[in-house]
């Protein structure tokens, strides 16, 4: 089938305010539980440096899976998840687009009653990377980190801060564009090494639905946009239609031209670019403390970056126009 694509949000405020863009993946996840079904998603170890996927059945916990987690997910329900599968009970699972094929893979059929969301994919840092960054965050704040979001909307959907809270009450609240894993990751230096060859992107898909961010929403759908949270969907299957159709009624929805909205968000069409200090960044990574490390391997914004920059984005578009004429 052909790709259909909206932006779309929930009309409830307190689910888009709890999401990272406009909270398509938790209303998928309330139909699913009024069906006694069961979520897979991401959520943070207790500890907070670590990420892994778990099964919840009830709505309570779902606010653990909300909301963006930049670092690798460890994904070892399969056997769960089959499982349930096989009881009959529905699953909502979602994951990167190479956990979603891992998943299908594992299967080896397709069960009715597996529902499938991957998100469009910047890449996922290195666990070491991240890890250091905690260690070198708790020693400055001297208590370990009690909670994370990497994308607050306390500023706004499109100016999103990343937040840390740590046992003592201290709090640390920063822009992406300051905090140094955040321009790292942004700027694609920490991502794993796989994810510079990604064989996920364009229309090599098994997800039922795509979320992301809507960026560009205000040249495409401006009257979408009120700062609260714009999510691009994508249905890839007849499933997909389904879910969709399903929790409409909770949404606001446009339908919009999937070659443009793909043209603000490339990273759904190809990998990232590895830099080219790539493997001394990864050497450095136990030899320098991680505010050194960071400032050292972090791009200056220079006329060389820049026009690299516009070469991706022309690239990806020339790309997006040979993936939609297929």
């Amino acid at each position: 089938m052909s790709i259909i694509a909206y932006a779309a949000y929930s009309k409830n405020d307190e689910i888009r305010f709890n999401s990272s863009s406009g909270g398509i993946f938790s209303e998928m996840a309330y139909y699913v539980y009024k069906l006694n079904g069961i979520v897979a998603g991401a959520a943070f170890d207790k500890d907070y440096k670590s990420v892994s996927h778990i099964l919840t059945d009830n709505s309570e916990n779902l606010k653990k899976l909300t909301t963006s987690k930049y670092l690798q997910s460890s994904f070892t329900i399969h056997k769960d998840i089959e499982s349930r599968l096989k009881e009959g009970r529905t699953v909502l699972c979602c994951g990167t687009p190479c956990q979603i094929a891992g998943l299908k893979t594992f299967l080896k059929k397709e069960y009715e009653n597996l529902l499938t969301v991957d998100f469009i994919c910047h890449g996922t840092p290195m666990q070491k990377v991240w890890e250091k960054y905690m260690n070198w965050q708790e020693e400055k704040h001297g208590d370990k980190v009690s909670y994370v979001n990497f994308r607050s909307k306390d500023n706004g959907w499109s100016n999103y801060l990343f937040v840390l809270l740590f046992g003592n009450n201290k709090e640390y609240k920063q822009t992406c564009d300051k905090d140094l894993y955040m321009r790292l990751f942004l700027n694609n230096m920490c991502l794993s090494n796989g994810c510079y060859e990604c064989k996920f992107k364009g229309d090599n898909k098994f997800s039922d639905i795509t979320i992301g961010d809507f960026w560009g929403v205000d040249s495409i759908a401006p009257e979408m946009n009120d700062e609260k949270g714009v999510s691009l969907v994508t249905i890839n299957t007849e499933k997909g239609i389904k879910l969709f159709n399903a929790i409409s009624e909770n949404l606001i929805i446009k339908e919009v031209d999937e070659r443009q909205a793909f043209s603000y968000n490339i990273c759904a069409l190809q990998p990232m670019q590895k830099p080219e200090n790539y493997n001394d960044f990864c050497n450095d990574i136990d030899l320098l403390p991680f505010d050194n490390l960071a400032k050292k391997y972090i791009p200056k914004s220079s006329i060389k970056t820049r026009l690299k920059r516009y070469k991706i984005v022309k690239d990806g578009i020339k790309l997006k126009k040979r993936f939609l004429s297929k």
